[in-house]
Order: C-alpha cells, then structure tokens, then sequence
C-alpha cells in the first residue's frame, strides 16, 4: 500500500454521515494557453503559476456535523514510516487551538479517532 491508498481509504471510509472531507492539493501548479501536447509533455503559450493550498495544509479537509454545527476537520495522511512535517504538524496545531479536530492518520481507525475527537 502507498500514502495515496491511505489517503484514498481515509476519504472513502470517513467521508459519510456527519462528516465530510475533501482532498486539498499544496504547492504550486501552471495554467496557461496549450500550444503542444504529447503524452509526457504540455506546452503552454503566457504560463503563469497557481498557487494551491499553503505549505502545511492537511491532506483532508472538511467538517463534522455535532449538535448541528460543523466543526473543522482536518486529517494529515500518512504511511509506514513517513512523519508529518513541522509545517504540518504547526497547522493541526493551530487547528486543534482553535476548536477543530486534526491529527495524523496512518489508518482509517486513526481517522475515524481524529474525527470522534480521542486523541
């Protein structure tokens, strides 16, 4: 199994009833006008940069419904013996301080605890 399995197991299996996520990309892609496309390269006419999610940003992002307020939800992914990043540990930090639930999931049940708030 990869990070992208877990993630994609985390968002199927935790992504129902009150709560809801979706997937947040960071960094940074280009957009532009194509002029040429092949199977491994695009070609673009006045490229210019998007940014996407700020460095840090959990890889899950959503709310979970309780007493019917949706409550900030946010589910860093990770597998076998990758760690988050100080970055991505700072912001389910400040998540978490500011009365979100966040943390790092290795597996569905570590999302589903993040998601029940027992940490």
């Amino acid at each position: 199994m990869s990070e992208a399995q877990t993630l994609n197991q985390i968002l199927l299996a935790c992504s129902q009833g009150p709560t809801r996520l979706m997937r947040v990309n960071a960094g940074q892609a280009w957009a532009g006008v194509i002029v040429k496309r092949t199977a491994t390269t695009i070609t673009l006419l006045n490229p210019y940069p998007v940014k996407l999610a700020h460095e840090g940003v959990s890889d899950l992002l959503g709310w979970t419904t309780v007493d019917e307020r949706a409550i900030f939800t946010a589910i860093e992914a990770k597998f076998g013996r990758n760690k988050p990043t100080d970055a991505q540990l700072s912001f389910i930090d400040a998540v978490v301080k500011a009365g979100g639930r966040a943390g790092v999931a290795y597996s569905t049940d570590d999302a589903r605890r993040i998601i029940a708030a027992k940490l």
